[in-house]
């Protein structure tokens, strides 16, 4: 069985300005985007489990069961995936040996959260019992930069051997996200998750 319903009040709103830029010379090509945005509102089906990113949309869902779960519960406030900044910057240069050098440079700010507790409501279970307004807090923002390496070899009768590197994360920057919002866990306050780590990926492919 399922319920499809309208909540009483709720709203969301979505602001952006955005700026791209883009130059190619002869060997080099350089593109770059920033985003400026704010995300806030009072229904958020992305924050309703102490999961992150749970996506109970469909299905079942914690928000307006019980008390400290309707929209007016502190519920108003920047919602989850709200980054105020992002910036992006790519390029690559292409050298006298006819491969292209590139690299990817991502800048983001954190993701938003904030603490939850039952005790409060009267209730002994905190998911979605906000204690503070929604989004009161931030992550620590995200930077990395990924290089890659690619050369295509004529290996003759029409045959191509193309190479690629890629260096992921350069700098090994494991930022945390998904900072556990219960109030009586011994872990409250601390990421849940890590971006990746360092990684190298070789690859190898034939064309004809």
């Amino acid at each position: 069985s399922f319920v499809i319903a309208e909540l009483d009040d709720t709203f969301t709103s979505y602001n952006e300005f955005s700026v791209e830029a883009e130059w190619q010379g002869d060997r080099t090509y350089i593109k770059a985007s920033y985003v400026w945005s704010h995300y806030y509102g009072n229904f958020d089906q992305d924050s309703v489990s102490t999961g992150n990113d749970a996506n109970l949309f469909i299905g079942s869902s914690n928000l307006a069961d019980g008390t400290g779960r309707h929209t007016w519960d502190g519920k108003e406030g920047k919602l989850l995936g709200d980054k105020p900044h992002v910036l992006k910057v790519y390029g690559y240069y292409t050298t006298d040996w006819s491969a292209n050098i590139g690299a990817y440079l991502l800048y983001q700010s954190g993701d938003v959260w904030e603490a939850w507790n039952g005790t409060p409501w009267g209730f002994g279970s905190d998911t979605i019992r906000f204690t503070e307004p929604a989004g009161s807090r931030r992550s620590p923002s995200h930077w990395q930069l990924d290089l890659n390496y690619t050369q295509d070899f004529d290996i003759g009768d029409g045959y191509k051997l193309g190479f690629r590197a890629d260096l992921f994360n350069v700098f090994d920057n494991q930022t945390g996200y998904s900072y556990n919002p219960l109030e009586d866990s011994s872990t409250f306050g601390e990421p849940r998750r890590l971006f990746n780590p360092r990684r190298l990926q070789l690859s190898v492919n034939v064309s004809f």
